[in-house]
């Protein structure tokens, strides 16, 4: 990005897309009639996945018990076996959702389905 006046030449913005399209960030579509792109993330797939197989796994764990509800500490012994994550991670993530729900008792954290 060198210039007198600190402007980009097309050249070196067309060198810019080149190699942010190698890193796999950008995809040329396929229409002919311009020069577009369509921004990507790579991997993004295999995260999201593996969220919605916790998410999954978390929610059948609390349907599995009598009132679909159990305290934090019972489900942190549960295995993730989809995620790399903590089991704080997903919990922030669906109670952000409204999957479930997270109650203070004084045994600790109780946590449950939402109702819909």
């Amino acid at each position: 990005m060198s210039g007198s006046a600190g402007s980009t030449s097309e050249q070196e913005i067309r060198a810019m897309v080149v190699r942010i399209q190698r890193l796999g960030f950008l995809l040329p579509t396929t229409r002919l009639d311009d020069e577009s792109y369509s921004f990507s993330v790579p991997g993004l797939g295999k995260l999201v996945s593996a969220i919605k197989k916790t998410r999954t796994l978390i929610l059948s764990t609390l349907k599995r018990t009598k009132y679909k509800e159990m305290h934090e500490q019972q489900l942190k012994k549960a295995k993730l076996k989809h995620s790399r994550f903590q089991l704080e991670f997903h919990l922030a993530d669906m109670e952000g959702c409204g999957l479930i729900r997270r109650t203070k008792v004084t045994s600790g954290v109780l946590v449950a389905v939402a109702d819909k």
